[in-house]
């Protein structure tokens, strides 16, 4: 069996690009075959979580307490992975441990080994993703607006209607926030397709 390095490199965030705050955590694999090319990995935060569950006792417990008090609509995977951070979570030990857990690499070498006897592929591929890409981060971002717009209005008026929500338990402020977070996606989700659907008859 082949033997490789695991260089943690960092996250990036997707969200400047499409709209969406998903992360992945970038490596770079060194072959111990000085012959052999390095090539990188990206995982996703959920490989991440999965090990911080898996290897940390109360690492359940603490990735409940990061995503129950992030706010926003939209994934806010930035902020959970600055919040394990913050937590004490060797975070570049967990990738590393995730990496070994989940990628095959030999695999891996050879299918980046095959890419690069095909340079022009690559480029191909991402030229015809940088179009939708763009209408991509537009609509994300449409989304969220709404879902934000819709949240506050919501809020006001609920709290307005019935102010014994703001001044009861926080078990019952929580349950107001659940109310809306199951709901308000349904109602931009209609009001998006009846725009889309507007749209296309102007057409």
């Amino acid at each position: 069996m082949k033997k490789f390095t695991i260089e943690y490199k960092g996250w990036e965030s997707l969200k400047e690009d499409t709209g969406n705050d998903f992360i992945f955590f970038e490596c770079t694999i060194h072959p111990e075959d000085t012959n052999e090319t390095s090539f990188p990995v990206s995982l996703p935060l959920q490989l991440i979580e999965q090990q911080v569950e898996k290897t940390i006792p109360s690492g359940p417990a603490i990735l409940l307490k990061i995503k129950e008090g992030i706010t926003g609509w939209g994934p806010q995977e930035s902020q959970i992975a600055l919040e394990l951070n913050e937590c004490g979570i060797d975070v570049e030990a967990m990738v590393i441990k995730a990496v070994e857990a989940n990628i095959n690499l030999e695999a891996e070498a050879v299918r980046w080994s095959n890419l690069r006897s095909t340079p022009n592929l690559p480029n191909e591929i991402l030229d015809d993703l940088e179009d939708s890409v763009s209408a991509v981060k537009t609509e994300n971002e449409n989304y969220f607006l709404l879902c934000t717009q819709l949240e506050k209005v919501i809020s006001e008026e609920v709290l307005r209607l019935f102010p014994v929500i703001l001044s009861s338990s926080s078990d019952c402020i929580r349950k107001f926030r659940g109310i809306l977070v199951d709901h308000i996606p349904n109602f931009a989700d209609d009001l998006t397709n009846l725009v889309s659907e507007a749209e296309e008859n102007k057409i």
